[in-house]
């Protein structure tokens, strides 16, 4: 297992090398591009910085992630460019608001009477101020519901430690499945309630996160379920998946895309039109909310380079020798030794033969040639 250097220049390869394999010696990064969440907080913009104050601690739990950009504004009026959430907490005009919704809008809301829970759901309901000096406990919570998905983290799951100072009562005239109860409180009043309004969704707090309501904005709970909310919104803060060739890209199926894969060539999707990865490296995806780069990679297996077992090899149609082909051929691979054997040390016996010949012609000729040269006797 080696060990990556730290990435400080956010390089998007890293590359392996002394390896004499290096089809698989790259790994590509998905780069750092966290995504702008607008937030906007229907308020004076000045208790920012009021430690009593709902905004103090929405702003200070609303911090940049490796993948979110939290941008959070607070102004009486609504922004002119639509906020991606809204927080209200107390009474506020309904202009636009029911519209905002019906969009697609996520709103939060901690009202203080009636009059916009009535405009934004169209239900006879009341909103009446606890007056009971006791503190509440959350008695009964949804932790399955996807608003609440957070919760389901058993570390998270145990309530028992926090309280509520002070709750209104929200109580409907007559039963309705538009407007979901999600947590109660011991006394059986409703905590948090949800609700879909066309496109949009609306959560309705009984309580506020901050200290003159409750205990929520200081526990732990408190930043998971509002980073669970932006991802309920679309705005996951969970790492990009590792992609390999072959996966499909994750796409909006609601939105057309652009995507150019890694030898800069483009392809246009329609909605709800997918792309299968045929090659490693970045991808770039464009659609109208948004540009992303996406890394794919080789399958961890394609590295591996180790002899397969012949079991693996069979099942890949690859014929192996059997035990008797094996014990066959040696016998074969024998007797063609042997008769290769027997060739040789016949062309050895005809070469000494011939050798021996031509030492007796040249010895008789060399004695034939001393008795004509020797002197005649006087």
């Amino acid at each position: 297992i080696l060990t990556a250097p730290p990435n400080s220049t956010n390089a998007t390869t890293l590359t392996l090398t002394g390896d004499a394999h290096d089809f698989d010696n790259r790994v590509f990064i998905t780069p750092p591009q966290p995504r702008t969440v607008r937030i906007h907080f229907l308020g004076k913009d000045a208790t920012r910085d009021e430690a009593s104050a709902p905004l103090y601690y929405l702003a200070r739990a609303l911090q940049p992630t490796a993948t979110l950009a939290p941008v959070l504004t607070a102004d009486e009026k609504l922004p002119a460019q639509p906020a991606d959430i809204l927080f209200i907490v107390g009474s506020a005009p309904a202009d636009g608001l029911r519209d905002y919704l019906e969009r697609g809008g996520f709103l939060v809301t901690v009202p203080s009477d009636a009059t916009l829970l009535k405009t934004l759901t169209g239900l006879d309901l009341t909103v009446t101020a606890d007056t009971s000096d006791e503190y509440r406990m959350l008695a009964e919570v949804k932790t399955e519901h996807p608003l609440l998905k957070p919760f389901a983290d058993p570390k998270l799951r145990d309530f028992t430690k926090l309280r509520f100072w002070k709750h209104r009562h929200i109580e409907i005239k007559m039963a309705n499945p538009s407007l979901e109860t999600l947590a109660t409180f011991d006394n059986g009043h409703p905590a948090i309630l949800s609700a879909r309004i066309g496109k949009g969704t609306l959560i309705v707090l009984a309580s506020g996160w901050h200290p003159g309501d409750s205990q929520f904005a200081l526990s732990t709970k408190f930043v998971p379920l509002l980073y669970g909310w932006l991802a309920a919104a679309g705005f996951s803060h969970d790492p990009a998946a590792t992609l390999l060739v072959g996966d499909s890209l994750p796409l909006d199926a609601t939105q057309a895309h652009t995507i150019t894969d890694p030898e800069n060539k483009t392809h246009s999707l329609n909605p709800g039109e997918t792309f299968t990865t045929s090659q490693i490296g970045l991808h770039k995806v464009q659609n109208a909310a948004l540009t992303q780069t996406l890394a794919v990679n080789l399958p961890p297996d394609e590295g591996r380079v180790l002899p397969l077992e012949p079991q693996k090899l069979a099942e890949y149609g690859i014929k192996l020798a059997t035990a008797s082909d094996t014990a066959a051929a040696s016998e074969t691979t024998d007797q063609r030794l042997t008769a290769t054997d027997t060739e040789q040390r016949q062309n050895l016996w005809w070469w000494f033969l011939v050798t021996l010949l031509a030492v007796l012609l040249l010895e008789t000729a060399v004695a034939g040639r001393s008795r004509h040269s020797a002197p005649a006797p006087a």
